[in-house]
């Protein structure tokens, strides 16, 4: 997303008032599912292009946020830290050249121009051109249309019977004039006309030979000649005359790397490698995930098309030749060539790319941070992730103990003999899960391990970024064990503790079970391993993996309840096994030293890429959590002041109570919400006790001589199912009747949605007849009133009444149904309608989320499809939980009559149906808005399938309607109703729920805020970061000259070239993105302190920023 963006998505939600912009987007408001909400049309970059994106922005409920700063006074504590960047005064941009200009996004828009060969252009190719592509083709087959018979060398008169497939243009020259052309390009491909089509042949044929320690053209007086000599290049396997320097004492392996050819042996070379060849495959495999193996064959076609003069077989060389590389190439690129220790002396994890943006002590943290208060003592933890992977298998092969590891620990492997030897001291560990939801542990610990050296790898990842941690991964021999887990985490640990890093945040989908006892587990490693004392560490689940944990664990290990982590979801580890993963057979075959070395590249090259993307990801991670902060900021800021009325006692107690709980200072939560003590299954466990003290104490006999003395019982002579069983049974068939209601209601089934329903309607009359003998046997008096609804055969069975006691008037309730049937309806529609409201309550939630975060989805048909998919459901869903109350409270009502239960289970109407934060839009507001787009020509039917929420991404122009007032935006009824029982204390117990279920929201609503704050603070701080990481590192690549002395000067040139190449770089680099975020930047700052506080005046203060200016093309279809 591009930075204009910014303004797209901020314009409305900045200001107390929208207001209309003639910038890059057009504002509108439209009606859905009985909630007003603001669509905005934001213009995003791809690396496709620049396109419009119309997305979804909640408008808060509640009242304006107040503009006394304490309101705010729990989200700007840390508004007092702010450290000084350590390079801000050496950066070259001018910040204030446009600094007179208003804070606008200026946004040109141009029509973009339609061409059909653009548009469709195989289609004008495939119609005129396709057999005029082929004809040509056919020309290179021959000597050429401009050929004449003479050598195209101007003044050769030689025969031209040669031409270079390589070449541009396939010249037509002579043997001479072939050969001194080729003399530094000894492995193109050439062709030899015979009298009738072109024949292979070879430079090396033709006179070619290569001669090295020379310059082009001179030969050496003592040449030591290899008339075979194998080069592989990109273009296939070549066999070539070389010729070595006798005149030095250069070895012939120099020689060849001087001249760009890899050797593959260090004695006496006959073969060799070319660096553009290594380069190549280097990419083809770390992107296209290309095996050595294929890439060979690949090369082999490329030398023999035909089969007939296959090329010497090179492929073993060629593997080793693949391994030096990455590892030297690794080497280099981290600094070791310049060090006078070399390769050999690389520290542990010392080859590894690491992340800019995370805390690095020395790199890229300001002077003084360490002593930041411990409030502020967030901004600078490390946030990490733990995971393991079990698609990453390690076969035994035969040759491990010959094939040793170039780079022991040197990248995210562990060094794995250290590691190995530690975990075997522990080769029994009992793990039990005590969290029965997640069984990772025992599940992962039941893998077969037969045949294989490793079972998978446990892996630490750079949680923000998403980047892996130097000695951060290890094999796993037997399933997901916490000597393992211990062991990697302990030693990826090391480099960034040694350098003072005061916090560090852990999350691990286990983290609940793994962090109990982890500090008496560590006194158990080598000492070097241990954490210091003082270092603060926080242990939390990732947010997928955490609702499958057992429900105590949820509040505890929650991301979103933490203090400092900001957005962070803690998945970052699944994400990157999405692309190790790609590589993962492969290296599942490999020797153990290949596996290890080809790992770390493969890890170093995601590392790379994450570097690249990183300014581009900052930026939209802060254009993001811009919007977000200032929407959860004043609906946190509009909630407290809408509770101050009749709350604010309460607020006290619940700030005390989640400040408590944050800082452990008591185990009491305030994010669970109370449980129910009327359910559904209570009242029926409580029925099913209740109906065996009936049939132990022989009243169930009595009842049923009574009822049923004339009925026609079963073959032994009893009735079959209980009236406690016959009561439930109705309640589950009225519950499948409204489903099937529901489902039947829909339009445009298929055939196979069609036939299901057939079926089910089937199976429930099938149900229902069975259920109505039962009846007759407790119940015979209402057998006429059955065959009276019975009348009509052609019913559909989910119309069919039921009779319950309370759909019986009075008189014939006493009179037919026995007094303990109506005293079960009774309890059970009285839990069913709060269960019903705890569902449609859930229901609601998950609407919200659907619609609130619709902008975040990938904008593919695919998508969109699931997306409305989902929310088909689950308003058809809202629509059976809604309908099954409201049966449910008429049956109460029927039995009970009026009384103070109706003070909680309410009459449930339309407009209550709605979520916490959702508010009803008035008749008029509705009639403004479409006045308003049919003024500006929208079809009045896409007008109205836009109020009816089945549209969502038909142009809307905007409209500015009066919010409505704040008595008018009271949370619905349904959130306060929380199943405690009604009695003479109704009052009293109503008032609980009410300070229940406003404390879960509240707490919640202020753990938004915090977290959209923080994760503001955070990006800026990364932005920072990764901008000082460059300069630091441009100058320690410039403090790496000269550090190895007394070397040969070309040799010292190469050195002092490489490092002020990547000085050059680093600073560049540095440059670009500070431009780049620069505008951005300053504009959240500037949000930021205006949400801390709002007596602030922000357009003036926007207004003197510079402005942000592009243009684009509008790209939409005519």
């Amino acid at each position: 997303m591009s930075q204009i963006a910014l303004t797209s998505r901020l314009s409305h939600c900045l200001a107390p008032m929208p207001r209309v912009s003639n910038t890059s987007k057009t504002n509108k408001r439209f009606v859905t599912n009985a909630s007003l909400v603001q669509r905005e049309k934001a213009i995003t970059s791809t690396s496709k292009g620049i396109f419009q994106k119309t997305i979804k922005v909640p408008i808060a409920p509640l009242p304006e946020p107040s503009t006394e700063p304490e309101a705010c006074h729990e989200l700007v504590e840390n508004a007092g830290w702010n450290p000084g960047c350590m390079f801000v005064d050496e950066l070259e941009f001018d910040t204030a050249a446009n600094a007179a200009e208003p804070c606008r996004v200026k946004v040109t828009k141009s029509k973009a121009k339609r061409y059909q060969d653009s548009d469709t252009p195989l289609l004008g190719w495939l119609e005129k051109h396709r057999e005029e592509y082929l004809d040509w083709m056919f020309v290179t087959e021959g000597r050429g249309r401009i050929f004449d018979n003479r050598c195209s060398n101007t003044g050769c008169n030689g025969e031209p019977l040669h031409r270079c497939l390589d070449c541009v243009g396939y010249a037509m020259v002579c043997k001479d004039c072939i050969v001194m052309a080729h003399r530094s390009l000894p492995c193109h491909q050439v062709q030899t006309w015979n009298g009738h089509h072109f024949s292979p042949t070879s430079l090396r044929d033709l006179g070619l030979y290569m001669q090295l320690g020379h310059l082009c053209g001179i030969s050496c007086n003592k040449p030591l000649l290899q008339e075979n000599f194998v080069i592989m290049d990109v273009n296939g396997i070549h066999t070539v005359r070389v010729a070595f320097c006798g005149c030095t004492d250069i070895e012939p392996r120099n020689q060849l790397l001087e001249f760009g050819v890899w050797p593959t042996t260090y004695k006496e070379p006959q073969s060799g490698v070319s660096f553009n060849l290594l380069r190549n495959f280097h990419l083809m495999n770390l992107k296209g995930h290309i095996p050595p193996t294929d890439y060979y064959h690949a090369l082999t076609r490329m030398s023999d098309g035909d089969g007939m003069s296959p090329p010497p077989d090179r492929s073993v060389q060629f593997r080793t030749v693949i391994r030096e590389w990455r590892h030297v190439k690794m080497g280099k690129r981290a600094g070791r060539g310049h060090d006078p220790s070399g390769l050999a002396g690389t520290s542990q994890g010392g080859n590894m790319v690491m992340c800019r943006a995370c805390p690095q002590p020395g790199l890229n943290l300001p002077v003084g941070w360490e002593d930041a208060p411990p409030e502020a003592r967030w901004i600078y933890a490390l946030i990490v992730s733990i995971d393991a992977n079990f698609k990453q298998k390690a076969r035994a092969r035969p040759g491990d103990a010959r094939d040793p590891t170039l780079g022991p620990g040197f990248g995210c492997f562990v060094p794995h003999q250290r590691y190995i030897e530690e975990v075997a001291t522990q080769t029994k560990q009992e793990e039990i899960s005590h969290c029965v939801g997640f069984s990772a542990i025992w599940n992962a610990n039941k893998k077969k391990s037969k045949g294989l050296r490793a079972t998978g790898v446990g892996s630490v990842v750079c949680s923000r970024h998403g980047m892996f941690r130097p000695n951060g991964m290890g094999d796993l021999q037997k399933g997901e064990r916490y000597i393992n887990m211990d062991c990697i985490f302990l030693m990826s640990m090391m480099d960034i503790v040694a350098r003072g890093l005061k916090m560090l945040y852990v999350t691990y989908d286990i983290a609940c079970q793994w962090s109990i006892n982890f500090f008496e587990r560590m006194q158990d490693r080598p000492s070097e391993w241990h954490l210091p004392k003082n270092i603060n560490i926080v242990f939390r689940v990732p947010k997928f993996h955490l609702p499958a944990h057992t429900e105590k664990c949820h509040a505890p290990y929650a991301l979103d309840y933490t203090e400092g982590v900001g957005d962070t979801d803690g998945e970052s580890p699944e994400r990157n096994w999405s692309e190790l993963n790609e590589s993962a057979r492969s290296l599942s075959m490999m020797t153990e030293g290949a596996r290890f070395d080809t790992t770390d590249d493969v890890c170093n090259d995601w590392n790379h890429e994450k570097t690249l993307d990183l300014a581009d990801s900052l930026l939209k991670k802060l254009i993001k959590g811009i919007s977000n902060m200032v929407i959860f900021t004043r609906a946190y800021s509009a909630f407290t002041e809408a509770l101050k009325h009749q709350h604010s006692a309460e607020l006290l107690k619940w700030e005390k109570q989640v400040f408590d709980w944050e800082q452990g200072r008591s185990k009491d939560c305030p994010y669970e919400m109370p449980t129910s003590s009327i359910t559904l299954a209570k009242v029926k466990k409580s029925v099913a006790d209740e109906e065996k003290r009936r049939e132990q104490s022989g009243e169930n006999r009595r009842q049923t001589r009574s009822s049923a003395s004339n009925v026609q019982k079963t073959d032994d002579g009893e009735i079959d199912t209980t009236l406690s069983g016959l009561m439930i049974e109705m309640l589950e068939i009225e519950e499948v009747q409204v489903s099937i209601a529901s489902v039947a209601s829909a339009s445009n089934l298929t055939l196979y949605q069609e036939t299901d329903l057939q079926n089910r309607r089937t199976t429930l009359l099938k149900r229902i007849r069975r259920m109505q003998e039962n009846q007759f046997l407790h119940m015979p008096a209402v057998r006429h009133l059955i065959y009276a609804n019975d009348e009509e055969p052609e019913r559909e069975p989910e119309t069919i009444r039921l009779l319950f006691p309370s759909s019986m008037s009075a008189d014939d309730r006493i009179s037919m149904v026995p007094a303990y049937a109506t005293s079960l309806e009774d309890q059970l529609r009285y839990a069913q309608a709060f269960e019903s409201l705890s569902v449609l309550r859930g229901l609601l939630r998950a609407r919200t989320v659907t619609y609130q975060h619709s902008e975040q989805v990938t904008p593919s048909q695919r998508t969109f499809t699931r997306l409305n998919t989902l929310r088909t459901q689950i308003e058809a869903k809202i629509k059976s939980a809604s309908e099954a109350y409201r049966l449910a409270r008429a049956a109460v009502l029927k039995l009970r009559g009026k009384g103070d239960w109706e003070r909680v289970l309410r009459e449930l109407r339309i407009e209550d149906v709605r979520g916490i934060g959702e508010r009803v839009a008035r008749e008029e507001e509705l009639e403004t808005f479409r006045k308003a787009q049919t003024r500006a020509g929208v079809d009045p039917k896409d007008i109205q399938n836009i109020l009816r929420g089945k549209s969502s991404s038909l142009p809307m122009i905007f409209v500015d309607p009066e919010l409505e007032p704040i008595e008018k935006k009271n949370i619905s009824w349904i959130w306060y109703t929380y199943g405690e029982q009604i009695g003479d204390s109704a009052e009293g117990a109503s008032s609980k729920e009410v300070e229940a279920s406003l404390r879960v929201e509240w707490c919640k609503t202020r753990a938004r805020a915090r977290r959209a704050r923080e994760e503001v603070i955070l990006v800026e701080e990364e932005m920072r970061r990764a901008i000082d990481f460059c300069r630091s590192k441009s100058i320690w690549w410039e403090e790496q000259k000269g550090r190895r002395e007394g070397l040969e000067k070309w040799l010292d040139e190469g050195l002092r070239a490489y490092a002020s190449e990547q000085a050059a770089m680093e600073h560049r680099r540095a440059m670009t993105w500070f431009q780049k975020l620069y505008g951005v930047r300053e504009r959240a700052k500037v949000i930021r302190e205006w949400v801390d506080n709002p007596t602030q005046d922000l357009e003036d203060n926007l207004s003197r920023l510079p402005a942000l200016e592009i243009e684009v093309e509008d790209d939409a279809t005519e």
